[in-house]
């Protein structure tokens, strides 16, 4: 028979909970009501708890932080020194802020789409004492350098903001440099001033006279927050300082407010009134199409599947918000909607189905943040703008047969083996750039693409692009098993075009007209190039192209700098109508025996054919120009050349 605490904690946490309880803390149970009542103080009932526990691996520290209650505290630590010599021995300059201003200085050390909302939106200043931490090295932690970001990794916690809550209870909040790239960065550190150098919490109150409330014994849990009440309380979602909790629980600057269930439901961040049929935002600072997607409302329907438990609320019986039993949105279908807006469901996180079938069009930041979704089949969509599903990395398939035109970011973090789109004309910046397993591109009507096609695709064998016109910058860049490209209408290309592709062979570009800085730099296997058309080239064109062997550009009337630098292989260069050339021209390029520019008469001599391509020179032509390098080369060796 179970006991009073066992029936309660079954009741309010589940029967895993309830078991795992009974092993854990038998002596506590010898005392009727002492473990449901420390549990019920401490932790909202929920009945995930057991298995969010489990999953972070604390059991041992939720069983030290439950016995902490019955036990003696732990003496805090105390400090002579203030918060900003303490932070000075952690690596810290810490600075307080007094003004708006003072918050908006720090917004320089974010990435553009992670500034935390402390500056984005403002006003935070009356409502909580505001300090910035930057580490002293700051400039040398780059962001590019952590591609799997983690809360407590070097870059995350180079810049801090370490704010209290006014009021007689100073809530602590240690807010990551990372924003929702990292789960739960508002409780970095744990929310503990300890963990980041010994004695810091005693200096703050000390030094600024608050009474930090930071849950000073060791427990913590991803994706709960510690409300005013004391409580432990699982959140679905943290925006703009607000927390939306399972069990229709909404936290705002840290004050715990209860839906009443009869009335309304919480589903994800949205509040779907049943009484007055409407659903909005708590949140008028929250940028979300989705509620005004839904129109009105005529009638609102509830189901629960029994297998799974999760809830469906069913709107004028075509529209479906399936909630699993957290209130997390799992499942949508629209069967009328056929324009989204922007930042449609832009928070979301949890869905793995979504079904519009007659969408034609999509605005930016289409479920920008959700890492869920596994399959999008949209049979009738034609235009999607920037940040489609920018940061899905679990999608496993994209069906848009008919899709004409994409934004940037689309599909930035997917990854699929095979990606085909029949129609596609239009790609902006960032198509896929960590599609990092892809090995065939089919895209048989593209015609321009941005910046940072595909960049840094280790797989990549095979592409079909028979139309397209013009790329950006770093096109297919350290793209490194491709070895055959073709793309006979390409004209205009940006900037690292097909840079560090080591396994590239072969390549025809027969309209080719125009290439950017970099072009094919460090293309190790390229033996033989031919661009007929080609009329100018940026600096570090063909820059360590180190197997080839042949050079004829027919057209070429402009180079930049360092042309061809480094590429011992080059025997004969045919430049026939090059009028214009740039410094370091075929520096290093001790193969090379003959040079034919009919037409130069622009040459920046620094670094011109240097001494040790000289040497080999067999034939030199270059009958308009007679400036010192051809002096130089003429006076020199003047019995190996001939014109």
């Amino acid at each position: 028979m179970l006991s009073y605490d066992l029936k309660m904690i079954k009741d309010k946490y589940g029967e895993k909970m309830m078991h795992f309880c009974r092993t854990l803390f038998p002596s506590l149970l010898e005392q009727e009501g002492l473990l449901f009542k420390i549990l019920s103080e401490h932790f909202d009932y929920n009945r995930s708890l057991y298995d969010d526990i489990k999953e972070e691996f604390v059991e041992e520290e939720f069983k030290d932080y439950i016995y902490s209650f019955v036990d003696v505290e732990t003496e805090k630590v105390k400090s002579a020194k203030t918060p900003k010599e303490l932070l000075e021995e952690a690596g810290y300059d810490l600075y307080e802020c007094h003004s708006e201003d003072d918050i908006q200085s720090f917004s320089k050390y974010y990435a553009e789409d992670e500034i935390i909302c402390t500056i984005t939106f403002g006003g935070r200043l009356n409502r909580c004492f505001v300090f910035f931490a930057v580490k002293k090295d700051v400039d040398k932690i780059k962001r590019t350098d952590f591609t799997t970001p983690k809360r407590e990794d070097e870059y995350g916690t180079s810049v801090i903001s370490i704010q209290f809550t006014r009021g007689e209870i100073n809530t602590l909040s240690i807010k990551n440099r990372y924003n929702h790239t990292v789960n739960n960065p508002d409780a970095t550190f744990s929310n503990n001033l300890e963990n980041i150098i010994p004695g810091l919490t005693d200096a703050f109150e000390r030094e600024y006279g608050l009474n930090i409330d930071s849950n000073k014994r060791e427990f913590a849990l991803d994706s709960y927050v510690i409300a005013n009440d004391g409580k432990f309380y699982k959140f679905n979602y943290e925006i703009n300082n607000v927390y939306y909790c399972a069990n229709n629980v909404i936290i705002d600057n840290f004050e715990v407010k209860r839906l009443d269930k009869a009335k309304y439901i919480l589903a994800d961040y949205y509040i779907i009134d049943k009484v007055n049929k409407t659903i909005s935002l708590h949140d008028d600072k929250i940028s979300d199409s989705f509620t005004r997607s839904i129109g009105k409302i005529n009638r609102i329907e509830e189901t629960v599947d029994k297998a799974t438990n999760n809830r469906s609320i069913i709107i004028n019986n075509s529209i479906i918000i399936e909630m699993d039993r957290d209130n997390r949105i799992v499942k949508f279908v629209n069967n009328e909607i056929e324009f989204i807006e922007d930042d449609f469901m832009f928070y979301n996180k949890f869905v793995q189905v979504i079904e519009i079938p007659n969408v034609k069009r999509i605005k930016d930041n289409f479920m920008r943040n959700n890492f869920s979704l596994r399959k999008f089949s949209s049979s009738e969509l034609v235009d999607v703008g920037n940040g489609f599903l920018k940061y899905n990395f679990g999608i496993e398939d994209a069906v848009l047969p008919n899709l004409i035109s994409v934004g940037d970011d689309f599909l930035k973090s997917a990854s699929f083996p095979i990606i085909s789109f029949p129609n596609l004309k239009y790609i902006g910046d960032h198509f896929m750039t960590n599609c990092s397993t892809t090995f065939k591109l089919d895209l048989p009507k593209v015609e321009i693409i941005g910046n940072n096609f595909l960049d840094h695709n280790a797989y990549l064998l095979e592409i079909n692009m028979p139309k397209l016109i013009k790329v950006g910058n770093s096109f297919l860049r350290n793209n490194e098993s491709i070895n055959h490209v073709y793309l006979p209408l390409l004209r205009t290309v940006g900037h690292y075009f097909l840079g560090a592709n080591r396994g590239l062979e072969e390549l025809k570009l027969e309209s080719l007209e125009e290439a950017g800085i970099a072009f094919l730099r460090t293309n190790e296997m390229l033996k033989s190039i031919s661009l007929p058309r080609l009329l100018s080239v940026g600096n570090d064109f063909m820059l360590e192209n180190i197997s080839v062997t042949e050079v004829d550009f027919p057209n070429l009337e402009e180079i930049g700098s360092n042309f061809m630098m480094s590429n011992k292989a080059a025997k004969e260069v045919n430049l026939v109508r090059v009028k214009k050339i740039g410094g370091n021209f075929m520096y290093s390029n001790n193969a090379v025996t003959k040079v034919r520019m009919d037409e130069v008469e622009d040459i920046e001599e620094e670094g011109f054919l240097n001494n040790s391509t000289r040497d080999n020179l067999t034939g030199y032509f270059a009958p308009k120009y007679y400036g010192f390098a051809f002096d130089f080369v003429m006076s020199r060796n003047y019995h190996k050349y001939k014109s």
